[in-house]
C-alpha cells in the first residue's frame, strides 16, 4: 500500500506558484495498491476544512498515517494542522488556541518516533516543533527551535532530531520538549526535511 499526500491546490506552469483553485480545494490523503496502481481509498476533510493542503506524511509502525497541513485560508484562523488517519478517516488533533496562533497556519515535516506511540511537527514559520501522544491525538508539549522544518525519529522511543536553518540539530524528548544541541553547522543552512540513519543515531 502507498499513501499519498494530496495537497489539493491547483498551479500552473504559465502563472509560476499562484495558486489557481482556492475556493474549489479538494486535498485527501491518497492510498493506492503499489501491484496496480489502483486507488483504494481517499480520505478527506468536510468542506469546512477543504482549505488545509495535506503536504507531508509518515507511517507508524502499526500502519497508522501522520498528516501535516498548510492552510491556505486567512492566517488568524484557528485551524488544526496535525491529523490522524483512524478507521478510514482523518481525525484532526485538537490544539489549544494559543498554541494554534503560534503555529501561524503552517506546519513543514511530519515523524513518528520509533515506537509509533509518539509523533513530531515541525512549524518553521513559528519555530516551533509541537510533539504528540498518537493514540489520543493529545499535544504533549511544544520545543522551540529557530526555522526548525528537518524532524526525524531518535535513537530512543520517545526522541526525535530535528533541524534548525543554522546549522543546528537538536535531540527533543517528546513528553517534555526538553532540547539539547547533538552537532551544529556554523554558516550551514538546513533544507526542509530530514531522514536520520540508524547508525548515526547509535553513535549519538
Amino acid at each position: 500500500m502507498l499513501a499519498v499526500a494530496n495537497g489539493g491546490v491547483r498551479t500552473h506552469p504559465d502563472t509560476g506558484r499562484a495558486k489557481l483553485n482556492l475556493d474549489t480545494m479538494a486535498p485527501s490523503l491518497a492510498l493506492m495498491d503499489t501491484a496496480d496502481g489502483r486507488l483504494v481509498r481517499s480520505v478527506s476533510f468536510g468542506p469546512r476544512l477543504r482549505r488545509l493542503s495535506i503536504r507531508h506524511l509518515d507511517t507508524g509502525r502499526d500502519g497508522r498515517i501522520v498528516v501535516a497541513m498548510q492552510h491556505q485560508g486567512v492566517r488568524t484562523d484557528h485551524v488544526p494542522l496535525i491529523a490522524f488517519e483512524r478507521g478510514g478517516r482523518l481525525a484532526p488533533a485538537p490544539v489549544p488556541a494559543g498554541v494554534i496562533r503560534r503555529m501561524r497556519g503552517y506546519a513543514g515535516s511530519v515523524s513518528f518516533d520509533t515506537s509509533g506511540g509518539h509523533a513530531a511537527a515541525s512549524h518553521p514559520h513559528a519555530g516551533i516543533v509541537s510533539l504528540w501522544a498518537t493514540r489520543t491525538a493529545r499535544l504533549l508539549a511544544v520545543a522551540a527551535l529557530d526555522d526548525v522544518c528537518g524532524v526525524a525519529p531518535g535513537a530512543v522511543d520517545g526522541s526525535f532530531i530535528a533541524t534548525g536553518a543554522d546549522g543546528h540539530i537538536v535531540s527533543i524528548d517528546a513528553r517534555t520538549g526538553e532540547s539539547r544541541t547533538l552537532a551544529r553547522s556554523d554558516g550551514s543552512h538546513w533544507d526542509n526535511h530530514l531522514l536520520a540513519l540508524q547508525a548515526w543515531q547509535a553513535r549519538r
